[in-house]
């Protein structure tokens, strides 16, 4: 799926907008007939004026304000995601804003071509379109924090990842710097597709992989590593954080959490595990597996401590464990073997 706001249109700065109508009026071409009063030329000419800066300002206008899709017919990713970067109540607010606006362009435009029909002498005309302008000017850039609020919304919007929520997908997930992304870039294509967007004030990767290139038809799987969303315990986040792990939601399939055994991520070992534990109960329906990264420079005594640690969180459960140097591509495979058992159950 394409992010829904990658061909949103530009939003203009108020004095672009008249410019870009002022300049098209000013090169109409009016044509009269032979004979033509004076009068009568000068209402032609003002009309048809006045008509095309109202048609061109309310047409930019509506457009501006469809290019935004319609937040309640997004996929429950996006729709997620959006209301963890805006606040939608104020959103609508703005656009409901500029829809008012676009009812009072066309009654000023009425007013004034009316007094331009009536008008008995060619300044009068003149003097009519000139008010008209007047008055379109005042109203347009008085819509300058709107229409900058709408540019700044857009440009966080377009920045949006591209997901498939049809797809397959394995979500990496941990503490910073526990090996996700030598995972993530390990498990996908020789030439994994990755792709960086800002996601809040951190950053999601996309990764992807082709099951057989050989099918007619070759099945793609996606692999995202949350580098920026889970690098604390849930109970200490803000609402914009839960909302945005909450839409992680809608596309994982299954769960690889990454623990550090050894440490040198900067983390404790009791604060991942929490994290495992909290990921459990919050993604319940979510298969997990758990992944010890960093074997190579990992205490044996941490490493136990870890695996009784994990084996509590799950005391049901035969938990598989399985223990990787991802940064040199060990183990990789069957963290991908194991995430894979997932797959034929749900495709």
């Amino acid at each position: 799926m394409k992010n829904p706001f990658s061909q949103m249109m530009t939003i203009y700065k108020p004095q672009e907008l008249l410019d870009i109508a002022f300049k098209r009026a000013s090169k109409l071409e009016v044509k009269f007939k032979p004979r033509t009063s004076d009068i009568t030329k000068a209402r032609k000419r003002e009309k048809a004026r006045v008509t095309a800066v109202a048609d061109d300002l309310i047409n930019r206008l509506t457009k501006m304000v469809k290019t935004f899709p319609t937040f309640d017919n997004l996929h429950p990713f996006y729709y997620d995601l959006t209301k963890t970067l805006v606040d939608l109540d104020k959103f609508k607010m703005v656009i409901a804003s500029l829809s008012g606006t676009l009812k009072v362009l066309k009654k000023v435009h009425r007013e004034h071509f009316y007094k331009i029909v009536y008008a008995q002498k060619p300044s009068i005309a003149g003097n009519a379109r000139k008010g008209f302008y007047g008055r379109i000017s005042s109203i347009i850039k008085r819509l300058e924090s709107q229409l900058d609020y709408l540019r700044e919304q857009r440009n966080i919007f377009r920045k949006l990842p591209s997901v498939s929520p049809d797809l397959f997908t394995i979500v990496v997930a941990g503490y910073p710097n526990v090996g996700k992304s030598s995972l993530v870039r390990s498990i996908s294509s020789a030439k994994p597709e990755i792709s960086y967007y800002p996601f809040t004030t951190r950053k999601l990767i996309i990764g992807h992989r082709i099951l057989n290139e050989d099918d007619p038809i070759p099945q793609r799987i996606q692999i995202l590593d949350t580098p920026g969303l889970l690098d604390r315990p849930l109970s200490k986040r803000n609402n914009i954080e839960l909302q945005a792990i909450v839409a992680l939601k809608h596309l994982a399939n299954v769960i690889v959490l990454m623990i550090d055994p050894s440490e040198t991520c900067g983390y404790l070992i009791a604060n991942q595990t929490h994290l495992l534990k909290e990921i459990n109960a919050t993604f319940q329906d979510i298969p997990i597996i758990v992944n010890l990264n960093k074997m190579d420079i990992a205490p044996p005594d941490h490493v136990s401590r870890v695996k009784k640690e994990v084996q509590a969180i799950f005391p049901e459960e035969e938990i598989e464990i399985l223990e990787s140097v991802a940064v040199k591509e060990e183990g990789v495979t069957e963290i991908f073997d194991a995430a894979m058992k997932y797959y034929s159950s749900i495709f």
